[in-house]
């Protein structure tokens, strides 16, 4: 999302200058577009320096708007503010988000903090999905009325297999990851408690597990579940078939999506969903839980399971895999329903929201951003 919104949002408006805060280990520019200027902040997107102290690391006299892009509003800012919101979890369910044991107190009582004064000071809001929207109404009334709902969008390098070539590139990179393997389900995700990814790990058996030659490949970024899934599956018997992966390169990622059977995503509750976008565009099938914000995003462009329930996600994982014609409907619906989200939409939208929030008053400097 930041990249998109640094990338696109300058070059609409180029009678505005932006100020781009850049992370201390971000190696290229941030834009090329003439009307940027990037400061490197000594301080992590979301760390206490940038939450409580932001005002004393960069100077922010002649910012005139701020936008923070990822739920939490820093203390002491004095211009009209925008925050976007990706989801209220740490608001409304954070046993589904935090890391366990006394750090994930610690955790939930910073992130509570930043969102909270994003609902309470930020000038706009920007939601990323209807259902972030509802949350935020449910919390607080007077927050979504200043909330505008702006859908993410999907980069265009996910796009479906084009050949021959591109099915050789699949078998090449699932032969990487899951040697053995004749063919692969796909899950993506953070590792967090709302992904499910325990109830994917014991769907994938329970649904294949007389099926060696079927193997789960799990993405998960941030996080220290992977030993655990990993020593589950061998208590299930099924050491060597699942693959818990911390990142791998994008062109290997879109070659996944391309060859799986399906995307396994039954998380809990969402704010958008990435990885179902993604799928969507390289003609993945996605299995995917009921939860409002998926639903949102898939439309009819997917097998919906319940979450809780292993034997439900199995079943999912079972139908795609064995109906070819109800797979290659989802395929089909999921790339239409793909082109509804574009990143050049995002920007033109938050542009809109920029240029509304200057029209304030208080307007009059540069705009501002945290990246």
């Amino acid at each position: 999302m930041v990249d998109a919104l640094v990338r696109l949002v300058p070059p609409m408006m180029l009678d505005q200058t932006f100020l781009l805060l850049r992370h201390p280990l971000a190696r290229a520019r941030l834009s090329d577009s003439p009307n940027v200027t990037e400061v490197t902040l000594q301080a992590e997107a979301n760390g206490p320096g940038t939450l409580w102290l932001l005002p004393r690391l960069v100077d922010l006299r002649s910012v005139r708007l701020f936008h923070a892009p990822s739920n939490i509003l820093p203390a002491g800012l004095a211009m009209p503010t925008v925050t976007t919101v990706h989801d209220l979890m740490w608001l409304l369910h954070p046993e589904l988000c935090r890391v366990p044991g006394p750090w994930g107190h610690v955790e939930t009582m910073f992130y509570r903090d930043g969102i909270r004064r994003a609902l309470r000071r930020s000038t706009r809001l920007v939601a990323i999905s209807q259902a972030t929207l509802a949350d935020i109404r449910a919390v607080d009334r007077c927050a979504a009325q200043r909330c505008t709902v702006v859908a993410h969008g999907i980069e265009p390098v996910f796009s479906p297999s084009q050949g021959d070539q591109d099915q050789q590139e699949c078998e090449r990179v699932r032969a990487t990851y899951a040697p053995g393997a004749a063919r692969h389900v796909l899950a993506v995700g953070r590792s967090a408690p709302y992904k499910n990814h325990r109830k994917v790990v014991e769907a994938f058996l329970l649904a294949f597990g007389e099926d060696p030659a079927t193997h789960l490949i799990l993405i998960q970024r941030l996080g220290t579940e992977a030993q655990g899934l990993l020593e589950l599956a061998r208590a299930l018997g099924a050491e060597g078939r699942v693959h818990v992966l911390p990142s791998l390169a994008l062109q290997d990622l879109i070659a996944l999506y391309r060859g799986a059977l399906c995307l396994c995503q039954p998380s809990i509750i969402e704010g958008w969903g990435m990885p179902v976008g993604e799928a969507l565009a390289c003609g993945c099938p996605v299995v995917a839980s009921r939860c409002a914000a998926l639903r949102e995003v898939l439309g009819e462009a997917a097998e919906y399971v319940d979450p809780h329930s292993t034997v439900s996600i199995a079943g999912g994982l079972r139908r795609i895999a064995r109906d070819a014609s109800a797979r290659g409907r989802l395929i089909d619906a999921g790339l239409r329903r793909a082109r509804e989200f574009t990143w050049q939409e995002y920007a033109r939208a938050m542009a809109m929201v920029y240029r509304e929030c200057l029209e304030t008053p208080k307007a009059a400097g540069e705009l501002g951003t945290g990246s």
